[in-house]
């Protein structure tokens, strides 16, 4: 029986083949893969016989192909065959064994191969293919430990017990003295530890010690007092450092004590009582209240940046925005309005407009200047002569094909395309150029050239008898369809004669 775990591939198994006509257990040789009878059959169990297609192979060592089958070697191994069985015979689901059967072939007798399907991998020699397992040799790395005292073993000096070398507690390398753990307990549970586990007078011995460094709120909680050393031995510099700290947290600060430096008494000369809005104002003027008083001393035109403040435009920044080159603005308005271009423009009549020649027109560098040099007045009139063309080449725009068509003087004609198309008709066959004779002439010598001696020398065409003759004397191969105006059926063979529709 061959042992095979479940849905392993491209798996081979060896017949041994016997000859049905030997008497002596003589194996059968020669048989391939197309031998007459020859067929091959595997079961799952509980299932039904399934045919295996036998193909043939190039050798006995030739890689695994579903159906493969030779003979391994007729001489030195006879009646052993190898066939390459297809995956479904060993694919996970029902059943554990297969059974393979080959048979059929006159001469030999039925042999057949039992397979036992596993669901570890007996070819894996690691771990059987049990992924429960550790995938790595014994005392390897991620293999498993065993027993002893070398390398990736575990040593016991007794049952029950292991050997181990803590390097390590919850993470932190241990320290050790004379080979022991130093141990630095966090945590102690309530009543884990015993009186009774003290050796007696063993607590009485810590207080024996000359000194005891006690932390207040930590390990030990003192009434304030006399006689207990280190609460009566505070220097002034560290006095006044706390003090400083503490006046630094109320929010009191220089510019506070600047304000305070004063004789109180000599602030105030009013001795009557308060009055309620007195009351209400001192009860509202709160730590941060006065802090923020403390503002106002700052000169208000330093804040003023602070809020993105722009400062108004002088004399100069003002001639600079207007692009003015000196201080006498009203001499340069003056100017602009008497600039010899401004003038040129305006001397223009719209007799003058209507028959100036192009040439007369002014450049772009000369109306560059004159509009440079423009007041607002002809700004605006210049303005409105765009706006008008403008208006005017929109409204142009706006008549549509419909409009143009039937506007009086513009109206449209459709042609006539069914003249046309006819004219086109009688045209198309014309040479490319009519009026040239010559190519009609070409074309009547041509016809002349064609055809027997008859054409050339203009004789009388032949007469219907003497065509009749002719055909008589010749051997006429035609598919007949009709005689003297009879449709005719039949092609005229062995079985289909002729004969009228």
């Amino acid at each position: 029986m061959r042992t095979i775990k479940k849905g392993a591939t491209s798996q081979s198994v060896y017949f041994d083949v016997l000859d049905s006509t030997s008497t002596t257990g003589g194996r059968k040789t020669g048989l391939a893969f197309n031998t007459s009878s020859l067929v091959a059959y595997y079961v799952r169990n509980q299932g039904t016989a399934t045919a295996i297609t036998l193909a043939t192979l190039a050798a006995a060592n030739t890689a695994w192909s579903s159906g493969g089958f030779k003979e391994v070697d007729a001489t030195n191994m006879p009646g052993i065959y190898r066939l390459d069985v297809p995956d479904a015979a060993f694919a996970t689901g029902a059943g554990d064994d297969v059974v393979i059967v080959l048979k059929g072939a006159t001469g030999m007798v039925q042999a057949s191969v039992d397979v036992q399907l596993v669901a570890w991998d007996p070819q894996d020699s690691v771990r059987a293919g049990l992924t429960a397992l550790p995938n790595a040799a014994a005392e390897a790395a991620g293999g498993l430990y065993t027993r002893g005292t070398g390398a990736g073993q575990i040593n016991q000096d007794a049952n029950g017990r292991v050997d181990a070398n803590a390097k390590a507690w919850a993470g932190t390398a241990t320290t050790l003295t004379s080979g022991l753990p130093d141990v630095n307990m966090k945590t102690i549970t309530a009543g884990i530890i015993a009186a009774a586990s003290f050796a007696a007078n063993a607590l009485d011995a810590v207080w024996s010690t000359a000194t005891r460094v006690l932390t207040a709120s930590t390990n030990i909680a003192l009434a304030k007092g006399t006689g207990v050393t280190g609460f009566n031995d505070l220097s002034a510099a560290e006095v006044n450092a706390e003090a400083d700290t503490a006046l630094s947290d109320a929010g009191v600060t220089s510019v506070r004590q600047a304000h305070l430096d004063a004789d109180v008494s000599s602030r105030s000369t009013y001795a009557g009582a308060d009055t309620a809005g007195t009351t209400t104002l001192l009860s509202r003027l709160t730590n941060t209240r006065a802090g923020l008083l403390d503002h106002l001393d700052a000169d208000i035109s330093s804040r003023m940046a602070t809020f993105s403040y722009t400062a108004p435009l002088d004399a100069a920044g003002t001639r600079s925005a207007l692009g003015l080159a000196s201080a006498n603005f009203d001499t340069q308005i003056a100017t602009l309005a008497t600039s010899a271009a401004l003038t040129a423009l305006q001397s223009h009549g719209d007799s003058t407009w209507s028959t100036a020649d192009v040439s007369d027109l002014p450049t772009n560098a000369e109306l560059a200047t004159a509009l440079a040099g423009a007041d607002d007045a002809t700004l605006a009139a210049i303005a409105s002569l765009s706006s008008g063309i403008s208006a005017s080449f929109t409204s142009l725009a706006s008549y549509g094909d419909s409009h143009w068509s039937t506007a009086t003087g513009f109206a449209t004609v459709n042609p006539d395309n069914a003249g046309i198309a006819a004219i086109q008709e009688r045209t198309d066959n014309l040479p490319d150029d009519p009026a040239d004779a010559s190519v009609v002439a070409g074309a009547f010598t041509a016809l002349q050239s064609h055809g027997d001696g008859a054409w050339a020398t203009g004789a009388t065409a032949p007469t219907a008898d003497a065509i009749a003759d002719e055909v008589e004397t010749r051997t006429l191969n035609a598919n007949m369809t009709k005689i003297n105006g009879t449709a005719l059926t039949g092609d005229g063979s062995s079985g289909d004669k002729f004969g009228p529709a």
